[in-house]
């Protein structure tokens, strides 16, 4: 629960990593599926968390658009045109 008050992408990320290990493995050792570690509560809890902190500064934003244009910056990275 420490998590949501968590401020450091990278560290929550990396915490989520190694946490999303030890889920694979109980949920697959029981025969459980990809959707099960997915909406699991803690892959739940990360999930909201990392969301809450990649959008912190485009609340009241639209969403989509925000995203659009990340898109459209790492795409632009990628094929090397940083303009």
């Amino acid at each position: 629960m420490e998590i949501q008050d968590g401020c450091n992408l990278s560290g929550i990320v990396k915490a989520y990593a190694d946490i999303l290990v030890r889920i694979c493995h109980d949920i697959h050792a029981a025969k459980g599926s990809t959707d099960e570690v997915n909406q699991h509560p803690i892959s739940v809890l990360f999930a909201d968390k990392i969301y809450d902190l990649a959008t912190k500064h485009q609340r009241g934003e639209n969403n989509h658009e925000a995203f659009s244009l990340a898109y459209s910056a790492c795409m632009e990275k990628l094929n090397g045109d940083e303009g």
